[in-house]
């Protein structure tokens, strides 16, 4: 970090009247996540993850937890852990992530998180019947 920015923070930190020797200041954007599912086409689902308002050039480590509901009125849960690098704006896209829902059912639901290293946070969940 150079010194222009170190002084420049100093000044916008001691503006908003927070002490200088600490305190944290919030990214200005919050992260979000659009997690579009298409319909089950022969027993599989393909969902899409597109996030935005991360830090730039930050790892995001993403966890996918998918039930894919049973005839028996239950859930199969499976859990799928996958990384993102957003760019320099602070976003991403994820390749599909596909996954298998019972034919007689047709019926799931995906919780997902997508958390940064410097504690960007987003949640979003999907879900589908026929």
């Amino acid at each position: 970090m150079n010194v222009r920015r170190i002084i420049h923070k100093a000044v916008a930190v001691s503006l908003l009247g927070l002490p200088l020797g600490g305190g944290t200041v919030a990214h200005a954007a919050t992260a979000s996540l659009r997690f579009p599912c298409s319909a089950p086409m022969h027993a599989m689902v393909t969902c899409v993850l597109r996030g935005w308002g991360f830090a730039a050039r930050e790892r995001v480590a993403i966890t996918y937890h998918v039930g894919a509901r049973t005839p028996a009125n239950g859930y199969a849960w499976m859990t799928y852990r996958r990384n993102a690098v957003t760019d320099a704006q602070g976003s991403f896209v994820r390749p599909a992530l596909r996954f298998a829902v019972d034919p007689r059912v047709l019926a799931y639901r995906v919780d997902l998180v997508a958390r940064g290293v410097r504690d960007d946070r987003a949640t979003i969940s999907a879900f589908g019947t026929p």
